[in-house]
């Protein structure tokens, strides 16, 4: 379902001394492309944490499962990068939501690394893409 929701969610939440200021992409194309985007798009690297990542109770113990998180497309979910305490403030008001990472100062892993580790996120030899 698309996340509707979100702008009413950010805007209630906001931290007052905050500028509006949201980056954001959907995850249609695949949660570790839009975790990406929103790096390249800052002068960052995303530093994903493995146990925060939303794996369905479905793909448990299967081997591909980390995979079809990250690769996978179709998922219209929406990946937002927000200061600290905005981030917060979303995660108690926007049911659903979740952290599962943060930007920092570029890394040698590239625009997107383990957050366990630092180790760069390489893509698996055939990826979701729309068109291509």
């Amino acid at each position: 379902m698309p996340r509707f929701d979100a702008v009413a969610a950010l805007g209630a939440c906001r931290p007052a001394a905050l500028d509006w200021r949201v980056a954001g992409c959907d995850s249609s194309d695949g949660l570790a492309a839009a975790a990406s985007c929103l790096a390249v798009a800052s002068g960052c690297t995303a530093l994903l944490s493995r146990s925060d990542l939303p794996l369905a109770a479905e793909l448990a113990g299967r081997a591909q499962a980390e995979d079809w998180c990250l690769w996978g497309g179709e998922d219209f979910e929406l990946v937002l990068a927000l200061k600290p305490a905005w981030a917060e403030a979303l995660l108690e008001r926007l049911a659903g939501a979740r952290q599962i990472g943060r930007l920092v100062e570029p890394q040698a892993c590239g625009p997107l690394g383990w957050a366990e580790g630092g180790g760069p996120i390489a893509p698996p030899t055939a990826t979701f893409r729309h068109f291509g």
